[in-house]
């Protein structure tokens, strides 16, 4: 069940303070789902006391979030037996939303070492003066490089 509860700074603030247990695990259920499982302690506050209460959270992709969302319709919401090609559909799917969230990070990653390598390009391709920088005039650039290729840099 999701639940979207208002909490004010102060309670974020003491929850941030006072976590006093913490207990993670990944899960990797047969029917396919994977998810990342926080157990933390954290203080709950009522008008006359607080008392420290246990809570699971629950992180995942968005896809497997997708993929979870309709697994729990189909075996919760209905109470019927679900065929078995059904709950093997629900597998394949599972496999797929893994795979296309591993596909993602990886984008992802290489994104951000291309931003980088184009970064460190621009750099190289700039000088500095009183932290201030200047771009160097590409005749110059292109001097520089033929005369690296002509003494055998690379």
């Amino acid at each position: 069940m999701k639940m979207n509860h208002s909490v004010d700074v102060k309670q974020l603030k003491a929850m941030k303070q006072t976590l006093t247990r913490f207990m993670m695990a990944y899960k990797f259920a047969l029917n396919g789902y994977q998810s990342l499982h926080l157990i933390i302690e954290i203080p709950v506050f009522m008008s006359d006391r607080q008392e420290n209460v246990f809570i699971e959270l629950q992180i995942r992709a968005i896809a497997m979030d997708f993929w979870a969302s309709l697994e729990h319709k189909i075996y919760y919401k209905y109470n019927k037996k679900v065929p078995k090609q059904l709950i093997d559909e629900l597998k394949e799917a599972a496999v797929t939303a893994a795979e296309l969230d591993r596909k993602m990070e990886k984008l992802h990653e290489e994104i951000n070492y291309l931003k980088l390598v184009d970064d460190e390009q621009e750099e190289a391709n700039e000088f500095e003066i009183n932290h201030v920088k200047f771009p160097l005039p590409d005749e110059l650039l292109k001097l520089v490089t033929n005369d690296k290729k002509r003494l055998g840099h690379k």
